[in-house]
């Protein structure tokens, strides 16, 4: 993919889902119609980026171009199968996943159905939502405009691979592909605190899908710019676009290159020459960051954590089976970097193991792992030293310095593509097509109180939830004890069950499988009491605010 392209590509889908947003703001909701404009004017201004952007560089090397096909490969087989159907089933590929994937159709479905905008919290009552929206809003566009929504996953996910592999050529050639692909440590990348990037960000947090190619490219921009002194890749307001709706779909990327940029502006004493850039991101880069964090309001996630996710690990056999030779390797790119005094080198590789090093002490969510989302433009910014300092090694010795370090990966990524030939169960068809058409006269404000489970139906058809899934809500830094137990009385239809109601903002009741299993002893008052609008062999919806 050119630099035309991939620029193009990624304003339109950062314009578009940011001005759809600003219409479902006015309006009040995403409807149709905002999604219309929306995809319009993304694909107006990304039209207009590429043919703004001159094409450059030189066509890739036979090398190059085996990296970006094993990504290719393996983004074939997850994003063709990231959500497919089997005899009934409809099941994933990656184990990661499984318990992500459910979340996702959740926004998807809930701002396609058109929830109030800015939407609450489909996953816990009362709370707004404090989380960068933008991939799964524009997802909801695509299905809103009828693109089916398993066939838009596939397709926004192969596109996002496509630019990323690009990205990762133009950042530090093929090492960069391979280093992302294959990343990962010794044993089972599940059972590992530094795991497959690609496995678990890239396909798992959708919001990587549009954050790295962006973040890469601005970054490959910049040091061009900033540090190479040579001419720019792309033009000011075209840069600005990119990284001004960055907040909407990634806040961490956005703040790790803002970081990047400030540095590379100041040390290189070119603030005047950042300030066009700067001047067009500004606007919209507040705005979304005020929206995702509910105008700050957002509760701080930041604890002290030292030692990362090491536990009581020793620090030696941790890194080694982590991260294998790796830690060698900067260490090695570190010094050289030093020794050669080359500015660029050294302005990419110190920040990146300055903050990769903080983030050692420091946790960004309540889970440690979650640290992840920033270690990853650390380790990206490793890479270009790391492979200057590999270019000085005999062609024999390079390849075994990088067998060393990425072999490891080659049978993650293999079992991920070829092994587990069943993939992971997310939910029944039949039960997710009866329970949604069950739920299409309800509001799409009103709350449904259900047992909270990562895969309920109630969710995967966009309807908001008393509660959800304890873990994702833990992740996200809401404590959902309170609200759980008055759920449980709810739903063990204790005698304060009614005010367990009211305090819930529960309008409707779901009884299933789930509920029936969780909650054996319940004597389910609303059953003589409360009208009941559906039933099938799901089982029974009721609503809590009309009398039978």
């Amino acid at each position: 993919m050119g630099i035309r392209v991939e620029a193009g590509a990624l304003v339109a889908v950062g314009v578009g889902t940011f001005v759809a947003c600003l219409l479902a703001l006015a309006l009040g909701s995403l409807t149709p119609g905002a999604s219309a404009l929306g995809l319009l004017a993304g694909l107006t201004c990304g039209v207009l980026a590429g043919r703004a952007v001159a094409p450059v560089g030189a066509r890739p090397a036979a090398g190059e171009l085996a990296a970006a096909g094993v990504l290719g490969a393996v983004a074939l087989r997850q994003f063709l199968w990231l959500l497919a159907e089997r005899e009934g089933e409809v099941l994933t590929w990656d184990y990661f996943n499984y318990g992500d994937l459910p979340l996702h159709i959740t926004f998807i479905r809930f701002f396609a159905n058109g929830a109030p905008f800015w939407p609450e919290n489909p996953l816990f009552t009362a709370t707004r939502l404090q989380y960068p929206i933008g991939i799964d809003l524009f997802q909801a566009m695509l299905l809103q405009a009828g693109l089916p929504l398993a066939s838009g996953l596939a397709l926004v996910g192969l596109l996002a691979s496509a630019a990323t592999a690009a990205a990762l050529l133009r950042w530090a050639g093929g090492l960069a592909v391979l280093a992302f692909v294959l990343s990962g440590g010794l044993g089972d990348s599940q059972d590992l605190a530094w795991k497959n990037l690609f496995l678990a960000l890239f396909v798992t947090q959708r919001g990587f899908l549009f954050a790295l190619p962006a973040g890469l490219l601005l970054l490959a921009c910049w040091r061009r710019r900033f540090l190479e002194g040579g001419p720019a890749l792309m033009p000011a307001w075209v840069e600005g676009l990119l990284w001004g709706t960055l907040p909407l779909l990634h806040l961490h990327t956005f703040l790790l290159v803002s970081l990047m940029f400030a540095l590379w502006a100041a040390a290189t004493r070119r603030a005047r020459e950042a300030w066009p850039t700067f001047r067009v991101a500004v606007l919209p880069a507040t705005l979304g960051v005020l929206l995702v964090t509910d105008f700050f309001r957002a509760s701080s996630l930041l604890g002290w954590k030292p030692g990362w996710t090491m536990g009581d690990d020793h620090p030696v056999a941790f890194f080694l089976k982590n991260f294998t030779i790796y830690p060698a390797l900067v260490a090695w790119a570190a010094w050289e970097a030093h020794r050669s005094r080359e500015r660029t080198l050294a302005l990419t590789l110190f920040p990146g193991l300055a903050v990769w090093a903080a983030l050692f002490f420091v946790k960004l969510a309540p889970w440690a792992w979650d640290n992840t989302k920033v270690m990853v433009w650390c380790y990206l910014l490793t890479l270009p030293s790391i492979g200057r300092a590999l270019s000085s090694l005999p062609f024999a010795a390079r390849a075994g310095v990088l067998t060393l370090w990425l072999f490891p990966g080659i049978g993650t990524m293999a079992n991920a593509t070829l092994g587990r030939e069943h993939g992971y169960v997310v939910y029944q068809r039949w039960e997710v097509d009866e329970v949604c058409g069950a739920l299409r006269s309800v509001p799409i404000a009103a709350r449904v109180a259900v047992e909270p489970t990562f895969n309920h139906p109630v969710a995967l058809c966009g309807h908001p939830l008393v509660a959800g899934y304890g873990g994702h809500l833990w992740t996200y830094g809401i404590d959902p004890r309170f609200v759980e137990t008055r759920l449980k009385a709810l739903l063990d239809g204790q005698p304060d069950w009614e005010r367990a109601a009211m305090e819930l903002r529960a309008r409707f009741l779901f009884w299933g499988s789930r509920e029936a299993q969780a909650h054996p002893g319940s004597r389910r008052p609303w059953e003589a009491s409360r009208a009941l609008v559906a039933e099938g062999r799901w089982g029974r919806l009721y609503d809590l605010s009309s009398a039978k």
